[in-house]
């Protein structure tokens, strides 16, 4: 990692953040949209079930929780990569390295994340719901 990050072109400037700068911003939109997408799917009734009643700590919050996470980690990435490609600080430049394979190393872990979602929407879509029958009728029918 070390040779990576410290490789310069002809004109003295670092080359790494070039290929940052190129592949976060597009990653960035990617991310914001799809947390976009599972707001707006907040609503439906498959979403409704695994809300957990509003808990704290529902798959949704920790969904969107880890979504949020990406996108300031990759919103301080890009920061760090402009500052990288005009200053001559190698210690900052090591941080904007690792910024950037810990944000694709990220975006791998999202993914697995939001597959998991998937397999659990798809496990509720399939069961039937039931009719909702009060405790009191059970009682009566008895």
């Amino acid at each position: 990692m070390s040779r990576a990050a410290a490789q310069r072109d002809q004109s003295g400037s670092f080359l790494w953040p070039d290929i940052g700068l190129a592949i976060l911003p597009s990653l960035l939109g990617f991310t914001l949209g799809g947390m976009a997408i599972l707001l707006a799917v907040a609503g439906t009734e498959q979403f409704k079930r695994i809300f957990g009643e509003g808990k704290d700590d529902s798959l949704f919050v920790k969904e969107l929780a880890s979504m949020f996470h990406f996108v300031f980690i990759q919103s301080v990435a890009i920061i760090v990569f402009i500052v990288v490609k005009y200053s001559d600080m190698i210690f900052i430049s090591y941080i904007g390295f690792f910024l950037l394979i810990y944000s694709l190393s990220m975006a791998i872990s999202l993914g697995m994340r939001l597959f998991m979602l998937g397999r659990v929407l798809n496990a509720l879509a399939r069961q039937r719901p039931r009719a909702h029958v009060p405790f009191k009728d059970r009682i009566n029918r008895q």
